[in-house]
């Protein structure tokens, strides 16, 4: 029946979704730091350290509307 096939390709959508997403994300990050972007990784510290973009600014989520003054409004 065609509901037997919804849910499977609807995870394989999302997934794939996912995946390329991130793919995609992490082929723009050295360009737009290029451009003079400034990309802020809001993951927590923990996390940022075990890697990140290179040049990225680590604001946790949490601290992001304080963090944000740092941030020029010009980039």
């Amino acid at each position: 029946m065609l509901t037997d096939y919804i849910l499977p390709g609807l995870l394989i959508a999302y997934f794939g979704w996912r995946i390329l997403s991130s793919f995609v994300a992490r082929r723009r990050i050295p360009v737009l730091l290029q451009d003079g972007a400034q990309v802020v990784d809001v993951r927590t510290p923990g996390e940022f350290a075990a890697g990140h973009a290179p040049g990225s600014l680590n604001i946790p989520l949490r601290d992001l509307e304080m963090g944000a003054k740092v941030l020029d409004p010009n980039r």
